[in-house]
């Protein structure tokens, strides 16, 4: 580097200097880029260089340097070059220390850790510059508009910062890199915003598609409540039409029965089984008679039947066999002759 009150290798960082910063000397005429120049990367850069010379060191002091010098000291002393250095960022906090090659690797994994440690220095240098100078009033709005920072970090690892138009205090470089990773973490923000508010979007459509779903689904559900019951009530119509079907096919059966053991000339025939069990229920008072089927006269004449008390009835009880004729109500009884007055003539067959 350039001889003179500059050429520390090492600088304290001060108001003008970023504390990872060149030379004064290096970065006076900002319409030039150059790359950052430091004791780190400067034997690197004089190595993969063609005249192996640092050409603005060449520039301000010719003498300053011969060709192949720093590569031969490396040469001469590689000890020397594979030696432990330190970080950069040691002003500000880092206590890495390592060869160059591994210094590099820890440039580039630790930037956010190095932005860290700056934050927290310009932090500090501020809470020192309140309590020396007192309270003051800042016009950082106006200020701000007359400043500029231009600062980007790459996936590759490099960090460049350019452009210093004018000496800035550490308090305004301190908001200037708040702005801009206030202004980074909005960007993200937004990104994310918009992320949320498109899957908002898709979940309120399936919302809507599920009220859709839901409201016919509720709809067809009502419509088959009420076929339900319609078909519930129809099956009690129809239970209510079976019972009296059964009913009147119960009567069919009674009539088909009578008719089939009625007699229509006048003469009955009554059988009657288990005598002997049935004197001994009369006797016994549990049947005290019993009533034969019905009988006619004739097909339109009177409808009677026979009622037999095995254990006698009236004076004949316990005595005698007594049997009475019953004239029952008839389908033709207005066409018939009242009182009745035919001749009945009883008997009994020992079968």
């Amino acid at each position: 580097m350039a001889s003179g009150p500059a050429s520390s290798p090492h600088p304290a960082p001060d108001e003008n200097e970023f504390p990872f910063g060149c030379p004064p000397t290096v970065c006076q005429d900002p319409t030039e880029p150059r790359a950052l120049c430091c004791a780190a990367c400067l034997s690197e850069t004089v190595r993969t260089s063609e005249d192996q010379i640092c050409p603005k060191c060449r520039g301000d002091d010719p003498q300053s340097v011969s060709p192949a010098s720093l590569v031969s000291q490396e040469k001469d002393h590689p000890e020397e070059a594979e030696a432990e250095v330190g970080c950069p960022f040691a002003g500000v906090g880092c206590s890495y220390k390592g060869s160059r090659k591994l210094l590099q690797e820890h440039e580039v994994t630790s930037q956010t850790t190095h932005l860290n440690l700056l934050l927290g220095f310009l932090n500090q240098r501020k809470a020192q510059q309140a309590s020396g100078l007192g309270s003051r009033p800042m016009a950082l709005e106006q200020n701000l508009s007359d400043l500029q920072l231009q600062a980007a970090v790459e996936v590759a690892g490099d960090l460049e910062v350019d452009c210093y138009r004018a000496p800035r205090s550490e308090s305004q470089d301190e908001l200037a890199l708040q702005h801009f990773m206030k202004e980074k973490l909005l960007a993200e923000l937004e990104g994310k915003l918009r992320v949320f508010e498109n899957i908002v979007a898709v979940l309120n459509k399936e919302v809507e598609a599920s009220h859709l779903a839901l409201a016919a689904s509720i709809h067809q559900s009502q419509l088959d409540r009420e076929h339900i019951l319609s078909l519930e009530q129809r099956v009690v119509e129809l239970q209510q039409t079976l019972t009296q079907k059964d009913q009147a096919l119960g009567k069919l059966e009674q009539s088909l029965r009578l008719m089939e053991e009625a007699s229509f000339d006048g003469t009955f025939l009554w059988k009657i089984t288990n005598v002997t069990r049935r004197c001994h229920e009369s006797a016994c008072g549990r049947t005290l008679s019993l009533f034969s089927p019905a009988f006619y006269t004739a097909k339109y004449g009177y409808k009677l039947c026979l009622r037999l008390y095995l254990n006698g009835d009236g004076t004949g009880k316990r005595t005698h066999l007594s049997l009475f004729i019953v004239i029952m109500r008839g389908e033709y009884d207005a066409l018939l002759p009242w009182p009745f007055r035919n001749k009945e003539i009883p008997a009994v067959v020992d079968g």
